[in-house]
């Protein structure tokens, strides 16, 4: 089976750095299948990179290499590493990215040294990451490329719990606008233990939300017309239907949202 490479990064969509590294990724690995993930991360969030690397990257097969260039600069507290999870391999810098996307769910980890492919620091994709891929595309072996070491574990999200409350983060916003929360919805649902909620954030209330099993059932004359969606990561999603959350918020990543349960009936309307 011919050797397939992802492309994951905040480079947008113009500009010429997707081509350059795909040229060199054809030249370097026979027969490569070269797949965007995307190049619209937002700049340097690596956060919202760890949640596509986490769920885009799922289900390609053992073997495929997956090139993860968002914050590759290289500083005196972080390097590159290649990274063995689920029987994949993803190349990335030791900035947190992986830690946040994977947790203690992987394999080896191994610090790749520069100076066995480019001293070039300007382009670590280009002048790294993509003679790393093509090593181990080609059936090199991960221990070849350095020693190894551990994942730098950033908390960037903490959640404030309380029994009535919980403070969640926005990792990401999808084409339609929905928002997607760094909690789990099996997680969410736990803790509701069948309560009623509010959600809030800074600019407005959301009072009598609910939970639907899909977008259709998300009905604007009930309640907030805002609901809890289990989406098909797992994770919990703040929607509407057939509107964007994001317009009408104009929320962003990172955004923080309040959601506050409660056992008695609430008001249904919304405030600014």
């Amino acid at each position: 089976m011919s050797p397939i490479v992802t492309l994951t990064s905040d480079w947008g969509k113009e500009g010429y750095y997707g081509g350059m590294l795909k040229g060199r990724l054809f030249s370097m690995i026979p027969e490569v299948r070269v797949v965007d993930i995307t190049h619209s991360i937002e700049r340097f969030n690596i956060i919202e990179a760890s949640f596509v690397v986490k769920h885009g990257c799922d289900g390609f097969p053992s073997g495929t290499v997956h090139i993860v260039d968002v914050c590759s600069e290289r500083t005196k507290n972080t390097g590159f590493v290649a990274m063995e999870a689920k029987g994949q391999y993803f190349i990335a810098a030791n900035n947190g990215l992986l830690s946040l996307a994977f947790g203690e769910d992987h394999g080896r980890v191994v610090a790749i040294g520069s100076q066995s492919f480019s001293d070039s620091l300007m382009f670590a994709a280009r002048d790294i990451f993509v003679p790393v891929a093509a090593h181990l595309a080609n059936g090199g072996s991960l221990e070849s490329l350095g020693p190894e070491v551990a994942l730098i574990n950033k908390m960037l999200m903490p959640n404030r719990e309380s029994s009535t409350e919980t403070t969640l983060t926005v990792v990401y916003i999808d084409s339609y606008g929905n928002a997607y929360l760094n909690m789990s919805f099996a997680e969410f649902e736990a803790r509701r233990r069948g309560r009623k909620f509010n959600i809030w954030n800074s600019s407005v209330v959301f009072e009598d939300c609910s939970v639907k099993t899909s977008y259709n059932d998300i009905a604007e004359h009930q309640g907030s017309g805002v609901a809890v969606v289990p989406s098909s990561t797992g994770y919990m999603q703040l929607a509407m239907n057939g509107r964007s959350l994001y317009d009408l918020l104009g929320i962003s990543l990172n955004d923080q949202f309040f959601i506050e349960f409660y056992e008695s009936q609430s008001t249904n309307n919304v405030t600014t």
